[in-house]
């Protein structure tokens, strides 16, 4: 039935549902299964609003994904009192103050223009810089990624001499200064 449903959600749409499709384990609640006849049904409105999306997601995540999940207030508890240490500020961008360099050049030979991204390594940097680039409709030829310690050297290859090269450049340094910033103000 799962081809089914995934023809379904992708015809209605016109975009692909799901690149993996997997169950995961049935939601128990202090051990026994969820049922409305049986009365321990929680919505997940209810749950949402007494919790929290990023509590559930740690929640979730804790177990294996084909093993059921016993929903109790207590270990709900637990992922609030663990979420702190999460969110905490990684040391390495402490200790990092510069600003991103971002420089765009075009090498004639090649037919390419050259990115080049220098700045604190981070959580989620490339997935910033995908993004940017997604926003610009610019694709990637190649990449060359390079982690110094806490250091980033990153060359990525774009095709062609079509870049509005300060535009981009401005862009890339405003979302990865800012997603640092950010991450220094969330302090548990």
């Amino acid at each position: 039935h799962h081809e089914n449903e995934i023809a379904q959600s992708e015809s209605c749409t016109g975009s692909q549902f799901a690149k993996i499709w997997m169950h995961v384990g049935m939601v128990t609640i202090n051990g026994e299964k969820m049922s409305k006849s049986i009365g321990n049904v929680k919505s997940i409105k209810h749950v949402l609003e007494n919790w929290g999306p990023n509590i559930i997601r740690l929640f979730c995540l804790s177990g294996h994904y084909s093993k059921p999940i016993d929903y109790s207030e207590e270990l709900l508890k637990e992922e609030d009192e663990q979420a702190p240490k999460i969110r905490r500020t990684p040391r390495q961008l402490k200790n990092f103050d510069f600003k991103t360099e971002v420089t765009l050049s075009y090498d004639r030979d090649k037919d390419l223009t050259v990115l080049e991204i220098i700045c604190p390594d981070r959580p989620g940097l490339l997935t910033i810089i995908a993004e940017v680039l997604a926003e610009f409709d610019i694709s990637l030829q190649g990449a060359k990624i390079t982690t110094l310690g806490e250091k980033v050297e990153d060359l990525f290859y774009l095709p062609g001499n079509k870049v509005d090269t300060e535009s981009l450049a401005q862009r890339l340094r405003q979302e990865l200064d800012g997603h640092v910033e950010l991450s220094k103000s969330v302090v548990a």
